[in-house]
């Protein structure tokens, strides 16, 4: 490979790399905002959670609780998506007027998840505005014992006790800059090699 070619790649590269920063840097900010909750298995003591359906399998827990799954799914549901949509006005946020679009944007932000080592469920939500963030994790928990009494699941108030309530997120969740970067970093070299493969293959070609 001569100098001239090096020179090239090189200087092809931190223009590369100059176009990656410019465009993270004009992404929105997003942020993060979770709570925590204890799940309905861990108020038993001795009980293990080795599944997420643990609570339907131990005679020990109390007929009232529910199982973390069916606190997951009731924070997944479409039922709690409409209420928040409405309740913040998502549609507008999401510049549309189709509810599957925005129940779609809605749950590509939304995170729920069982921790069964350390016995909590965890919910979380992406919004451009870290209050948004926090006031929607705080709505959807504020919901769960209404849900409950709509859906007349059981007697057991509230639905789920909480560790940790949803913090206003001081720091953006994305875009991140550094990871941009290196995912830019490899896709060059790799397209740069292939291409280089390519080259050598033609030139065999062409000498046959």
């Amino acid at each position: 490979m001569s100098k001239q070619n090096i020179y090239r790649i090189i200087g092809v590269f931190f223009i590369f790399q100059l176009f990656i920063v410019i465009y993270t840097l004009s992404l929105p900010k997003e942020y993060l905002s979770s709570a925590t909750l204890l799940a309905p298995e861990s108020e038993s003591p001795g009980v293990v959670l080795n599944t997420p359906y643990g609570q339907l399998q131990n005679p020990e827990l109390s007929q009232n609780a529910l199982s973390s799954e069916a606190i997951i799914a009731l924070l997944e549901s479409r039922r709690l998506a409409k209420k928040v949509i409405n309740r913040f006005k998502l549609f507008s946020i999401y510049n549309t007027q189709n509810e599957e679009i925005a129940l779609k944007k809605y749950y590509s932000h939304l995170q729920a998840s069982l921790d069964p080592e350390k016995g909590i469920i965890k919910v979380s939500f992406i919004s451009t505005k870290p209050t948004l963030s926090r006031d929607i994790v705080l709505y959807m928990l504020n919901q769960l014992d209404t849900l409950n009494q709509t859906l007349k699941l059981t007697s057991r108030k509230p639905l789920a006790k909480i560790i940790d309530l949803p913090d206003l997120p001081k720091r953006k969740y994305k875009p991140h800059l550094s990871h941009n970067i290196i995912i830019g970093t490899f896709a060059y070299f790799s397209i740069v090699i292939l291409l280089f493969a390519l080259w050598d293959v033609l030139e065999g070609l062409k000498i046959e």
